[in-house]
């Protein structure tokens, strides 16, 4: 039996994401009310705060940097990045923000979260909820 690689590997789960990804978009509220308190707890964790500037990885169809965009904007100038590495998630979650009123608070960018290329030290908060346990070498990230 060989070995699936890496890049094999994040193709496939990219392509397996865009596959569902209709899916997700049809059931979202059913899914984010079950799910909702996991991420008010990542953004109360992290200490989000009006003004602050948080990446989240593997967003998936928003969450939860949805949440923490809410957080952030009260009154202020807070700042979200949310990274994923389906087109089909991020258009999704493009769209939950735009309908929230929040496309200024959130930037969304494909890319694999072991690799996506960021600033060191531009965040206060990292957020993933669900995406560490997707990934092929998780021991290997380092913000």
């Amino acid at each position: 039996m060989t070995a699936l690689n890496s890049n094999e590997y994040k193709a496939a789960e990219r392509q397996s994401w865009n596959n569902v990804a209709p899916a997700w978009q049809k059931w979202w509220k059913t899914i984010e009310k079950g799910t909702e308190n996991v991420s008010r707890r990542l953004v109360e964790l992290t200490e989000i705060k009006p003004g602050s500037r948080v990446l989240d990885i593997a967003t998936g169809v928003g969450e939860p940097a949805i949440t923490a965009a809410k957080k952030v904007s009260s009154g202020s100038n807070g700042h979200v990045l949310a990274t994923d590495i389906s087109p089909l998630m991020l258009s999704i979650a493009r769209q939950r923000a735009a309908s929230l009123g929040l496309q200024d608070v959130i930037e969304f960018k494909e890319g694999d979260a072991e690799t996506i290329d960021l600033q060191p030290s531009t965040f206060d908060a990292a957020l993933c909820r669900w995406g560490l346990m997707l990934l092929p070498d998780p021991k290997g990230i380092q913000y």
